[in-house]
């Protein structure tokens, strides 16, 4: 399975979270806005916050519509700027404000903070996300120390200092538990994505990427026990290069695999969507017929030599193959119905005359 797709899953995953999420702040937005127009307010910055997340929300949807995953890099990276602007502005207003007040007065504040280091998070890589919420600390902190100064030995700054100190821990409790959680969701991604090859890996063959011999076996197996009289029949061709060995001895190892990696290139071209190939050994091939009867088989098997005899092999002048059908039977196993394809194959060999080459493989 391609490496990319865990990647492909999570973007796929962020896009449907991120169009619900904008559909519910649109609606949000607007309605705290219709608020504040009703009601007044004193805080400047809502007179232009509201319009500028609303039209954001707006024109994300539709170029989400537009240009799907594409979209998304751009979209994270204006989000957490805006995300990023809001929280400290917001605090560096309430620190501004309290200058004139007895102490802090942003306890509610507190609870919405945690969000901006769960945005880190969502949006970015472990290691960047890190960084990010470091440097999003760090502003509110260095904003929380001029204050401290300002503050100090006046009455309540006891209250204050409190309230700073519980901000800036929980900051660090919060970066580390989402980094901690970020890490462990990328090397569980990493296993998997390792698994993943592994197992294709052993799945295919290292030279001709056809199915490998132990897993054309599990699917022959499969379709031997799930398929029933009812069902529709199924046929197998055993496939073997002619004169191979001679091939080896003639041009080469080098050209031997070759040949072997154009026959199977041959074949899937001209096999249907449902047929599976994968090499038994050498020079042998097992293919994996579904819903044909013998007569299809047979059909099939002469096109599949017609097209290696004219296809062009590099330092080979001609390639030609043996193959032997066999359509299963009621009461068959997998070793009787391979057995009856490469009598089969081994007759075509005979009457063509070339016992000799196959006995001394």
């Amino acid at each position: 399975m391609n490496n990319s797709k865990p990647t492909e899953f999570i973007h796929s995953l962020k896009l449907r979270f991120y169009k619900q999420a904008l559909s519910i702040a649109l609606l949000v937005i607007f309605y705290l806005w219709a608020q504040n127009l009703a009601n007044g307010t004193e805080d400047i910055r809502e007179l232009y916050i509201f319009p500028v997340y609303f039209f954001f929300c707006a024109a994300s949807l539709l170029l989400f519509v537009k240009f799907d995953i594409r979209y998304l890099p751009i979209f994270e990276s204006l989000a957490y700027v805006l995300c990023f602007l809001y929280f400290s502005s917001h605090i560096l207003f309430e620190f501004h404000k309290a200058l004139f007040q007895p102490e802090l007065s942003m306890r509610k504040f507190l609870n919405w903070i945690p969000v901006m280091y769960g945005v880190s998070f969502l949006m970015y890589p472990p290691r960047r996300a890190l960084q990010l919420s470091g440097l999003f600390l760090a502003s509110i902190f260095i904003s929380g120390i001029g204050y401290g100064f300002l503050k100090f030995g006046s009455a309540g700054f006891e209250n204050d200092l409190a309230l700073l100190i519980q901000m800036y821990a929980s900051g660090l409790v919060y970066t580390a538990l989402f980094y901690i959680i970020a890490a462990l969701k990328d090397k569980f991604t990493e296993v998997d994505r390792w698994a993943r090859t592994a197992t294709s890996r052993a799945d295919r063959d290292s030279l001709t990427k056809s199915y490998s011999r132990v897993k054309i076996i599990e699917i022959l197996d499969s379709y031997i026990s799930s398929t029933s009289k009812a069902d529709p029949p199924f046929s197998i061709a055993f496939i073997d290069v002619d004169n191979f060995k001679r091939i080896n001895d003639t041009h080469g190892h080098a050209s031997g695999d070759h040949v072997l990696r154009r026959v199977v290139e041959v074949l899937d071209s001209t096999l249907r969507d449902n047929d599976m190939l994968g090499r038994m050994g050498g020079d042998e091939f097992l293919l994996i017929l579904p819903d044909t009867n013998a007569s299809q088989a047979q059909m099939i098997a002469k096109r599949l030599q017609q097209n290696i005899a004219h296809a062009k092999f590099d330092n080979v002048e001609k390639v030609t193959i043996s193959i032997g059908v066999a359509t299963r039977q009621p009461d068959d196993s997998k070793e009787a119905l391979v057995a009856r394809a490469d009598a089969e194959m081994y007759n075509q060999k005979s009457s063509l005359r070339n016992v000799p080459e196959r006995q001394s493989r």
